[in-house]
């Protein structure tokens, strides 16, 4: 069951990202601050806690998937509430 929300989860994350990118009124303003949000870490500076973790439009994924994964918890309200910081990085 969970691995079957899971997919139906995502089914819907990529037909919003989808819906978005078609209007193209948002997708724009929101691909920009991501890009600059993700400026400000480097591979010698990565996200330290979940506020720095981020939904990455363009990718229809958390950013820094080696730090950061999609992580639903109940009362998130919008994608880069729910990516949080891996308990430990992924290998290189």
């Amino acid at each position: 069951n969970g691995k079957m929300v899971a997919q139906m989860r995502m089914k819907s994350l990529m037909q919003t990202k989808e819906e978005i990118e078609r209007s193209g009124a948002l997708y724009d303003d929101l691909l920009d601050s991501f890009v600059e949000e993700g400026a400000k870490w480097s591979i010698d500076d990565p996200p330290q806690d979940d506020n720095e973790c981020y939904w990455d439009y363009g990718e229809a994924r958390c950013a820094w998937q080696r730090y950061c994964s999609f992580q639903y918890q109940f009362g998130d309200l919008h994608l880069s509430q729910s990516c949080r910081l891996r308990p430990k990085p992924l290998d290189k």
